[in-house]
């Protein structure tokens, strides 16, 4: 109930703005707390997704606040960009489960799923076998989506709103293991004071690319002016001076 609620309040903010508004301008921006990628300190936007953002819309003279872009559990963004138009979300990884759902810009940053356990005897040879174990994710992720494509059964799901709460199950054992991407994944166990040494990857999945999802009512001409300044902004090298900034080139 409360998702629908949230989604008829974006959309309805959107009615506000006008639906003549058709330019880059008038995106809503939306993103969650994931950590190098977004995430807030002291009121403040910050993360590898964040600038690169900002450089982008830069690149093709348009201006705005990073405080602006708002910030949910992906669940919530998630529901945005598919069903209100003129919103776009980030950063979204590019899976085929998603591929008819958004327009995409980017990519602009890689990601690195791994499977995570808390140093039990599990063995992970191939992503059939995760369909033995109880598994934690965050909800609406592309591990959660990867996971129902594979036929993993909603039963043998612990999912979360945040990478935080997954590995609190993961802590206090209702899950065997935990999906989610590295960088973010060891990040924020080190942020929660967990002993990494009690744990270890034992599974690590292809590389994916993260991109900006727009909703699918979005005009292609707003998608590709986003598109340009990311080019732009690789073509100059500043994407990758983003990267290095995060420690993530």
């Amino acid at each position: 109930m409360k998702r629908i609620v949230f989604i008829g309040v974006i959309f309805c903010l959107f009615c506000v703005q006008g639906a003549m508004a058709q330019t880059l301008e008038d995106i809503t921006f939306m993103t969650e707390e994931l950590p190098p990628y977004n995430y807030t300190v002291a009121g403040e936007r910050r993360g590898i997704s964040i600038d690169v953002l900002e450089a982008a819309l830069t690149a093709v003279g348009v201006t705005k606040d990073m405080a602006d872009v708002e910030v949910y559990p992906w669940a919530r963004v998630y529901d945005a960009i598919r069903w209100v138009p003129m919103t776009c979300g980030f950063a979204a990884v590019r899976i085929p489960q998603r591929e008819s759902l958004f327009k995409w810009a980017g990519p602009i940053v890689d990601f690195a799923d791994v499977c995570l356990v808390k140093k039990k005897n599990i063995t992970i040879e191939n992503p059939e076998d995760l369909k033995k174990y109880i598994i934690c994710a965050v909800r609406d992720s592309s591990p959660h989506q990867a996971l129902l494509a594979l036929g993993c059964s909603e039963d043998r799901l612990e999912l979360s709103n945040s990478v935080q709460n997954a590995l609190n199950k993961m802590e206090y054992g209702r899950a065997d293991i935990f999906i989610g991407d590295k960088r973010t994944t060891f990040y924020t166990m080190e942020q929660m004071g967990l002993d990494l040494d009690l744990y270890k990857v034992c599974y690590t999945f292809n590389k994916v690319y993260g991109y900006f999802a727009f909703n699918s009512q979005t005009p292609d001409s707003v998608v590709e002016s986003l598109q340009r300044g990311i080019d732009a902004i690789r073509a100059s090298g500043k994407l990758n001076q983003i990267l290095k900034k995060y420690q993530a080139h």
